[in-house]
């Protein structure tokens, strides 16, 4: 496919396929706080059904949060979809992946209908361009069973004002547009692309992370308000993550 229209000013192939894979590696063994939070909303769908569990992770990358609900959920059938062949390579490479089917392709295209009661997203649609967003939308209820779920991990907030950002840094001088959607816009598009309810969980971190004192360099952060809530920072912009529980 190779095809990066769904984007508005992303990352370029040679950063994705190089330099992002030697930064996620660590992930692999060390858990982020929003991966604990995703596989704990995992769970609670997996006690609820009898019978194996399919789940496919939509821009998988190298894998690491697979790894994790590999460990986690030793008898489901996993599965992981990238646009990048390299990134794909990757996995496929990866021991600590052995078992997990890992396929190039394009979230508006799945290409799959019913094959799984899972469907995860984590960190990959704020990317997206808003006109894009309702085909992959439909594309993944097509992808799921009735009853299955769409889990997204992602830039969702409650004010009624669609936002976006363009970043510019040391390895992305051309800048990378990040778009924070609204409740009820995103939830209007799920039903209308065939979900019968959608609920969203706000994440809240339990770490502090220090911010860097590099204005060129994009990392998270966090501020303490004075009730001892942490919220989190990419540069100026309050990042607005949230989890989106969506049910065919």
């Amino acid at each position: 496919m190779g095809n990066q229209g769904s984007f508005d000013k992303s990352a370029p192939k040679e950063y994705v396929t190089t330099k992002y894979l030697e930064f996620q590696a660590k992930y692999e063994d060390q858990i982020r706080e929003s991966d604990k939070d995703l596989l704990a909303i995992l769970n609670d769908f997996g006690t609820d059904r009898a019978g194996p569990i399919r789940l496919l992770d939509v821009g998988c990358h190298n894998g690491a949060m697979l790894c994790h609900i590999k460990q986690a959920f030793p008898g489901w059938s996993l599965a992981g979809l990238d646009l990048f062949d390299e990134v794909i390579d990757h996995c496929r490479k990866n021991e600590k992946l052995a078992g997990i089917d890992f396929q190039v392709g394009d979230v508006r295209e799945l290409g799959a209908t019913g094959a799984y009661e899972l469907v995860v997203t984590n960190k990959v649609l704020h990317r997206f361009k808003d006109e894009h967003l309702s085909f992959s939308y439909a594309s993944i209820c097509a992808a799921l069973i009735a009853g299955g779920k769409f889990v997204s991990f992602d830039y969702y907030h409650r004010f009624d004002q669609e936002l976006y950002i363009v970043e510019r840094t040391r390895e992305h001088a051309e800048g990378l547009t990040l778009h924070a959607h609204s409740y009820e816009k995103t939830e209007k598009m799920l039903k209308e692309a065939g979900f019968s309810s959608v609920a969203f969980q706000p994440f809240q971190i339990g770490v502090d992370i220090p911010p860097s004192d590099e204005t060129d360099l994009m990392i998270t952060y966090t501020r303490r308000e004075e009730g001892g809530e942490r919220l989190n920072f990419r540069g100026s912009l309050y990042q607005p993550w949230c989890f989106l529980i969506a049910t065919k």
